[in-house]
């Protein structure tokens, strides 16, 4: 039910939803083609097109992608005693842990019972540059584009890390405003792994 003060007029994300469904689109694709046409209409008259800029859009409807958030990492200075503290006296259990070859640390996943939060526990030997002991290592999500995602935050925000590979991910970290870090990933996807299932399904 509407309010007495409320305003029965579509609001500008209700339009770009409308729009973009009705055109069969994505959100992500809607926004990229509404710059794609920006790009046209000032290359050709000299001017911003009649309703705005992406920006505008992007600020009223969000990012042209989505970040879905993964997990909390935090700084650990001993894997081995944080990984008993959230186990027997938390409850959590332990998803997995492993080396990272490219900082020289260890990860430990863990979840408690019931919940889809996930707890990073990550522990830097002393000579990697970002590590650190105690408190927030850093917030993780996940995007379509880590590159295109860092590159467009980078502009106007903090951004000491630039893309790299780390196993099945590419991976990036900016900071948030109070400086926070926040890590951008997306898989990469196999090649051909379609092609070898086809292939596969004909020789069998």
């Amino acid at each position: 039910m509407l309010g007495k003060n409320a305003s029965t007029e579509l609001s500008t994300r209700q339009v770009n939803c409308r729009l973009s469904a009705s055109l069969g689109l994505k959100m992500g694709t809607f926004f990229r083609l509404a710059y794609d046409l920006e790009k046209y209409f000032l290359n050709h008259t000299g001017a911003s097109w009649p309703h705005g800029s992406r920006q505008k859009m992007m600020n009223r409807s969000g990012p042209a992608q989505r970040a879905k958030f993964i997990y909390t990492g935090i700084h650990v200075s001993n894997l081995e005693r944080s990984i008993k503290f959230y186990t027997e006296e938390l409850g959590m259990k332990l998803l997995f842990r492993t080396g990272i070859q490219e900082t020289g640390g260890k990860v430990a996943w863990l979840r408690s019972k019931g919940s889809s939060q996930i707890l990073e526990l990550n522990w830097y030997p002393s000579r990697y540059t970002y590590g650190g002991t105690r408190g927030l290592d850093h917030l993780a999500f996940e995007v379509e584009d880590a590159r295109d995602y860092y590159r467009r935050l980078s502009r106007n925000h903090e951004a000491p890390i630039e893309p790299f590979r780390e196993g099945r991910w590419i991976l990036a970290y900016v900071k948030d405003p109070d400086g926070n870090w926040i890590e951008l990933g997306h898989q990469v996807k196999k090649k051909g792994t379609r092609e070898k299932r086809r292939r596969k399904k004909i020789e069998g």
